[in-house]
């Protein structure tokens, strides 16, 4: 799988990508939310790793920022942060699973595992705004 992390913590990005790499996937990482959006606007990947706490602007507007080239092919956005995120903000922006820091590399594996499993049309949808 073509796999992007987008974290400012060096030494997880580092293992994150031996670990995938050694599986066979592609990784690229990046450390700023704005190398990883002109990044993902040439080239998107199946498996977005994202980190909330980002310098300059956080995980979440990334996705809004990304929201229309999303759509276009589908993506499997994975939220990684130390704090708890809500379901409610996960549906909202597509997330398909959230790793908790500190996490293990199993659970890194887990879920990228299951990720594949998924069907291509399942992996990012972004509910639509309903009107009343």
């Amino acid at each position: 799988m073509d796999i992007v992390i987008v974290d400012d913590d060096v030494t997880l990005a580092m293992m994150m990508t031996l670990v995938l790499t050694t599986r066979g996937h592609q990784v690229a990482v990046f450390g700023s939310a704005e190398e990883a959006s002109n990044y993902i606007e040439d080239k998107t990947p199946e498996v977005l790793l994202l980190d909330l706490a980002l310098p300059g602007r956080d995980g979440w507007s990334v996705l809004d920022a990304l929201e229309k080239q999303l759509e276009r092919k589908p993506v499997s956005t994975v939220i990684i942060s130390g704090q708890k995120v809500s379901q409610k903000a996960m549906t909202e922006h597509g997330v398909r699973s959230h790793l908790r820091k500190p996490f293990g590399m199993k659970d890194l594996l887990d879920v990228v595992t299951n990720l594949q499993e998924l069907p291509k049309s399942s992996h990012h949808h972004r509910p639509s705004a309903q009107i009343a």
